[in-house]
């Protein structure tokens, strides 16, 4: 079985163009949790720890426990990498997109499969 990855989240303050270029600039990446069975919630993710988990990872689909800390309260959920946004020159991390996903639930995802030499 594959490595629990997990990432410490917290609640972004605003939404918007200004509000992601401002948590951009306080070293933070911009996120939305999505989930069937929820409203989005848009979060914020340390940059270094998404830089770590990717440094490791072998794709950018993996399954995250995602630690949100939700005024004082804090929620373990699980979620699915469902987007990355990169900075086309510099390929830093603009935005990521989480859709939590329940043990009991099916998950179809796509996989692509490169065969090499």
């Amino acid at each position: 079985m594959a490595k629990q990855v997990s990432l410490k989240a917290t609640l972004r303050p605003g939404i918007g163009r200004q509000h992601a270029r401002r948590t951009r600039a306080a070293a933070m990446v911009p996120a939305v949790v999505y989930g069937s069975h929820l409203k989005p919630i848009p979060i914020q993710v340390e940059a270094r720890a998404v830089e770590r988990v990717f440094k490791h990872a072998t794709s950018e689909n993996m399954l995250v426990e995602l630690s949100l800390d939700e005024g004082g309260q804090t929620t373990n959920r699980l979620a699915f990498i469902q987007e990355i946004q990169h900075h086309p020159l510099s390929d830093q991390v603009l935005h990521l997109d989480f859709h939590e996903v329940r043990a009991d639930e099916k998950l179809h995802a796509h996989v692509v499969i490169v065969a090499v030499g």
